[in-house]
Formats: structure tokens, C-alpha cells, sequence
């Protein structure tokens, strides 16, 4: 199932480090908010575009999913889902091409605004006209495993599209491009690959021997594996205290997921005891 750009909890759930540092549910800037933080951005208005960045990088993560399941849901989506729906209207709002605002138009409909503070206007929601980014583009590109390992560097995107003038799609294009072939070109010989290449083949192999998902966060702590990236930033050390945090298990257990459905560990080596 996807979701659909329709639905306004779906639009308007975000999450901010900057509006909520508690990161709580659905505390982030809603549509209307995301369209002004793009619109102030292209005028120059400091620190509006990272404002944007974080909500991407909060918004997509599976944490956020997690808690809109729990306040909306549950909705028959995965986070794969959830990703791609949120970066597609992310996206496209990033690359709109004439803002709107809601009760300039005839009976309360929308039209370009008449001043450089739009959401002071009519009814103060803004939207865009303008392209549509859509899932089946994206997912040749990038997936939510590039986000979840800090491999999508979102502050650059935005920057880049809010000087990038008329041609904004076409910018966003040669971006996604450009990450596609530096991922291929360096991914498969990258330390950063092999790392997590390690990382994987112990989680395989615990698996496989049927351990329970703690005690394989215990054996990740053990050989001193590197917690994921997104949870070191919000202060996890080891991998058992990101297990037993109720928000961040869906991280670690989005991986094992993952992994279990792989389960074709080659030799493998012993348990540390």
C-alpha cells in the first residue's frame, strides 16, 4: 500500500529536532509551515532551510513512523511505505513552482499571494503548483537505508534547490543522479560497507542460531560493534540501551528485519563468550 498525498494527517505529521526537542509525535512544522520554511529559504531568510533539513532527517526516520502508527493507525504500511510517501511530498515541495494561499481565491479558494509574507494573507495556509515527485523515480536512486546510515546529506539538497532558481527540478534530478553514482562507485570497496558488511554477518549468524533480539544486541556490544549512526547522534551507546528504549527498538528492529529476511549466513564464526 502507499500512502496517498491526500490524506492530511499524513501531510501534516512531522517531526523536528528544532520545533521539539523532545521529538515529540507530530510536533514538526505541518504543510502549510513546510511551504513558508521553502519559500523563506529561496528569500535568504537564515536558517529556514535547516529548519527543513531537520525535519527531513527526524521525519523519515522509523521512529517517526512508529509514532504516527501509535497516534493514527495502525494503517496497513510498512516503513518503506512511510519513507518514500513522506520524501515524495518533502520533495516536492522543495521544487514547487508558484506558492498559493488558501481564501485569496473565489469562494475561499487559493491564489498567489500579493506580499512577501504570504501566511498573513487570506486564511494563512499556503500550497504550491508544481511538480510531483513520484515513489517509482525515487526508489531507483536512493532507499531508507542510505537515510538510516547518514549517507544523505538533506542541508546540502535544500540549499542547493533554494539557489537553484527556475531550474529546481532539473537540480534535483542531477543530485539524485550524482548520489546514485557515487553510492555504486564506492559502496562495494567503501570501509564504511565493509563495517556494516561485519556488522550484518553477526546479526545473521545469531539469527540463525535462533537468539533472542536482545541477547543479540548483547553479542553486537560484546565484539564492540559501532551502534547505528542516527542512534549515536541522540546519545546510544551500546546496542542493548537502544533495545530496551521504547522508541528507539524500532531502529534496531527495522535492521534485524531486514536482515532475517536474508537468513543465508556463509560459514559462520563463533559466539563471543
Amino acid at each position: 500500500m502507499r500512502l496517498q498525498l491526500d490524506d492530511p494527517e499524513f501531510r501534516d505529521f512531522n517531526i523536528s529536532y528544532f520545533w521539539s526537542p523532545d521529538l515529540k509525535a507530530g510536533s514538526g512544522p505541518n504543510e502549510s509551515k513546510l511551504f513558508r520554511l521553502v519559500f523563506e529559504s529561496r528569500k535568504g531568510v537564515r536558517g529556514t532551510a535547516g529548519e527543513f533539513a531537520d525535519t527531513m532527517y527526524w521525519t523519515l526516520r522509523p521512529a517517526a513512523f512508529e509514532s504516527f502508527q501509535r497516534l493514527h493507525g495502525p494503517r496497513a504500511i510498512d516503513y518503506r511505505d512511510w519513507f518514500y510517501g513522506k520524501l515524495c511530498q518533502f520533495l516536492s515541495i522543495l521544487v514547487y513552482e508558484q506558492l498559493r494561499v488558501y481564501g485569496l481565491g473565489a469562494w475561499g479558494g487559493s491564489a498567489p499571494p500579493q506580499t512577501d509574507e504570504p501566511w498573513n494573507e487570506g486564511c494563512g495556509v499556503l500550497c504550491g503548483d508544481g511538480e510531483v515527485i513520484e515513489r517509482d523515480e525515487l526508489e531507483e536512486q536512493l532507499s531508507p537505508e542510505d537515510h538510516e546510515n547518514e549517507e544523505l546529506n538533506w542541508g546540502e539538497l535544500v540549499l542547493l534547490l533554494a539557489d537553484a532558481r527556475a531550474e529546481r527540478l532539473a537540480t534535483l534530478r542531477e543530485w539524485l543522479r550524482r548520489f546514485r553514482e557515487k553510492r555504486t562507485s564506492t559502496q562495494p570497496s567503501g570501509r564504511h560497507w565493509v563495517k556494516n558488511a561485519e556488522r550484518d554477518q553477526i546479526i545473521l549468524n545469531c539469527l540463525m542460531r535462533k537468539m533472542e533480539r536482545r541477547g543479540i544486541c548483547e553479542e553486537l556490544d560484546r565484539r564492540t560493534v559501532p551502534i547505528l549512526p542516527g542512534l549515536q547522534k541522540i546519545g546510544f551507546v551500546k546496542w542493548a540501551d537502544a533495545w530496551d528504549d521504547p522508541e528507539s527498538r524500532s531502529t534496531v528492529q527495522q535492521l534485524f528485519s531486514k536482515l532475517a529476511a536474508r537468513q543465508k549466513p556463509v560459514k559462520p564464526p563463533p559466539i563471543a563468550r
